[in-house]
Formats: structure tokens, C-alpha cells, sequence
């Protein structure tokens, strides 16, 4: 059996959070998971899950852990002729849509964000993804889909933080705008800055369209000795993540392995993580790996 923990975080509350998974193995991998448990947790308390399957040969060499926390935040949505601003939680920072007056005609069409990322911010948070997509409100067809993407850049130095802009246009064959450019390639921490897309726009829209985005962001990137466990604190006080010590050698068959998570409750209810845990053995054997999401139970409300 293998166990491992993850938990989305949220603010102080006694709810409950559904948990989902996948095992991201293909046949190279040695273990396949089968089921997981629990399928869901309490908020604010340090929680186990425990995922089981079969190890299918013996191990007697040391095995290395990696594993990756995103937390994903829909923040702001509304009327694409009206435009928004809405702030981040924590004071990461917010995003703005500029309106884009309507009926739409088919043609070049500027997709206008205010984007600012607080400075406060560590290096550790700074590798976000910020998607923008508008759809017709009666219709639901999408017009455009953005993703923008920000990390840590190289010419940061001492007191100015510099973030790399990167982007990919993620609508499908459906979408009727396709995202050509994106300006600029760098933005500066702690700055309202404009970003503009350029897309092109098939035919014309008549009808009121919505536009919504969310920001996801990277938490912890926690790797080491599973024969030795460890334990990874997030930043901002958020909780840490603890990987118990697992024995060598391991016999083929049912093992366990277990995870601890202790997170903060003070992120917002709504919030939705993706915990992706990978594990290798020193000569490369791949072990296992999965892909733990959590979120709102169906029954919540969320923000």
C-alpha cells in the first residue's frame, strides 16, 4: 500500500474538501495504485491519505522523492463590456480586465490585463499561471482563451524583482479568437503593469459575453531521501508537508508509504490543489506516481 496526503487550503471553517486522484504511472512504472482513501478531508487538521496498489519487484537500492504542491484560485469574473479588478488573497496582488466594448467585429482584437504580483511575494511563489477566457453569455461559446505565465527572472537583482512573461493561447478548434502576440516579456514585482494580447477574432459577436480568470501558483517543489523522509514548510506560514521514511530493502507485493500535511487556514474557501508525487530509484527504476486534487465538496459553496 501506498499512502500519501495533500489538502487545499481555506479560510478558518469546518468543511469538508472532496479528494480526487490519478495515477499519472505509464508501464514503466513498477507500482499501480488502485485506490485511495479518504475521499475527503476536514480543513485545518493534518490529514493522511493513504493510496494503495502493488510494488511488482523487489527493491533493494534507495529511492528518491519529488513531489509538487499548485494551489489554483478563481478570483474574478463578470461583464466583458464592463471589465473588472479583483484582488488576489493574501495580498498577492490582483488582475484587472480592461473592457471590450460590444457587438465584437471579426478582425484584430487587443486582450487588455493589469496584472501585478505582489512583491512580497517569495522566489517560491513566483511561478504562476494566470488563464483569461470570455465566452457568449447566452451561447457559452468561447470566444478567446489566454494563458500568461511568470516566474523568477535572471535579471532580478538585490530589491528590484524582475519576472520572465511567457503565454500560450489555449482554446480549441471551437474558440473564435486565436491569440497570436503577447506584450511585454518582463514585468516588475510589486508594479501594476499592462499586458496586451493580440488575437484575431473569426466572425462577429453580437451577443453579451463574460469574461473569467483564475491564477494558479506553485507552492513547494519538495524532493530528497525517501529512506530518510522529510519534512518541507510552505511559504507564508501556509502548513508544511511531511514524507515519513520508507524501509529498504521492499519486497514485491503491498507497501506503505505516508504522507503528513498540516496547512493554515487562510487561504480561501473555493481554493483547488493539485499535490503530484513522483518516486525513483537510485539506478532510475520509476516507483510510482500520482496526482492528488483537491477541492470543494459538491455540496459546498464556494467563492
Amino acid at each position: 500500500m501506498y499512502a500519501f496526503a495533500t489538502a487545499a487550503l481555506a479560510t478558518v471553517s469546518t468543511a469538508d474538501l472532496a479528494v480526487t486522484w490519478n495515477d499519472c504511472g505509464d508501464d514503466s512504472y513498477h507500482v499501480k495504485l488502485n485506490d485511495l482513501q479518504p475521499s475527503s478531508l476536514t480543513l485545518g487538521q493534518k490529514t493522511t491519505i493513504k493510496g494503495f496498489g502493488s510494488l511488482d519487484k523487489d527493491v533493494a537500492e534507495g529511492v528518491n522523492f519529488d513531489l509538487a504542491m499548485e494551489g489554483s484560485f478563481l478570483d474574478c469574473k463578470g461583464d466583458i463590456s464592463q471589465g473588472a479588478k479583483c484582488n488576489f488573497p493574501l495580498d498577492m496582488g490582483s488582475i484587472g480586465f480592461q473592457p471590450i466594448q460590444t457587438p465584437i467585429s471579426a478582425g484584430e482584437i487587443p486582450i487588455t490585463v493589469n496584472l501585478r504580483i505582489s512583491r512580497l511575494l517569495p522566489a517560491t511563489l513566483l511561478e504562476t499561471t494566470t488563464q483569461v477566457t470570455a465566452r457568449g453569455k447566452s451561447s457559452g461559446k468561447q470566444m478567446f482563451c489566454l494563458n500568461v505565465y511568470t516566474k523568477k527572472s535572471a535579471d532580478s537583482h538585490l530589491g528590484v524583482g524582475i519576472l520572465d512573461v511567457d503565454w500560450s493561447d489555449c482554446g480549441d478548434a471551437d474558440t473564435k479568437a486565436l491569440v497570436h502576440n503577447l506584450t511585454p516579456s518582463q514585468l516588475r514585482q510589486g508594479k501594476d503593469e499592462v499586458i496586451v494580447g493580440t488575437g484575431t477574432l473569426s466572425e462577429d459577436i453580437g451577443e453579451e459575453v463574460e469574461f473569467e480568470s483564475s491564477m494558479r501558483l506553485k507552492f513547494l517543489n519538495c524532493a530528497g531521501d525517501a529512506t530518510k523522509g522529510k519534512k518541507c514548510n510552505f511559504p507564508l506560514k501556509l502548513g508544511s508537508i511531511e514524507m515519513k521514511a520508507v524501509n529498504v530493502p521492499l519486497s514485491a507485493g503491498d507497501q506503505e508509504i505516508d504522507v503528513d500535511l498540516q496547512l493554515a487556514k487562510i487561504l480561501p474557501d473555493g481554493t483547488v490543489s493539485t499535490t503530484h508525487v513522483t518516486a525513483v530509484t537510485e539506478s532510475g527504476d520509476k516507483l510510482f506516481c500520482l496526482d492528488v486534487n483537491t477541492g470543494p465538496m459538491a455540496s459546498a459553496v464556494t467563492v
